[in-house]
């Protein structure tokens, strides 16, 4: 028998979920209390919420809001930044934070709302598992637009 502060968790992850322009899922399981406070901090600055969740609640209120993808990148020790503004900000605030700070915190994918309809969709952010040198890493693997034409 779910107790009512889980429900009320499944609720309030729901509204976040139908709400959100962008979600971020990260593994936080070697970020330190005092990092992830900083980390909360920053993506408060920017508009973006950031939970430590429980992936079985998540589960159900994804179902619910009608998302059941993101399931695909909810795994293991989960926390998850909500964007509500523009879509590509979760991402950024983040990565931007772990270029920074240096800390461990991996980031295992995304979804992206399309227009104006509830309907997330599946965006490939899982490049290279996005960790702690990603700005680094990635643009020395990655090409933008420029170099893919020449």
């Amino acid at each position: 028998m779910p107790t009512d502060r889980k429900l009320k968790e499944v609720d309030e992850l729901r509204k976040l979920l139908e709400s959100a322009t962008a979600i971020v899922t990260t593994d936080h399981s070697e970020v330190k209390v005092s990092d992830m406070t900083e980390l909360r901090r920053a993506l408060r600055e920017q508009d973006v919420t950031f939970r430590v969740v429980k992936n079985r609640l998540t589960e159900r209120a994804a179902k619910a809001a009608g998302v059941p993808n993101i399931m695909e990148i909810v795994q293991g020790p989960t926390a998850i930044a909500f964007g509500f503004e523009e879509p590509v900000v979760p991402a950024k605030a983040l990565t931007e934070f772990i270029s920074k700070s240096r800390i461990t915190l991996k980031i295992r994918g995304g979804l992206l709302e399309v227009g104006r309809s509830r309907e997330m969709k599946w965006v490939i952010w899982r490049l290279c598992r996005l960790r702690r040198n990603l700005w680094r890493s990635s643009s020395a693997r990655c090409r933008g637009p420029s170099q893919i034409l020449h």
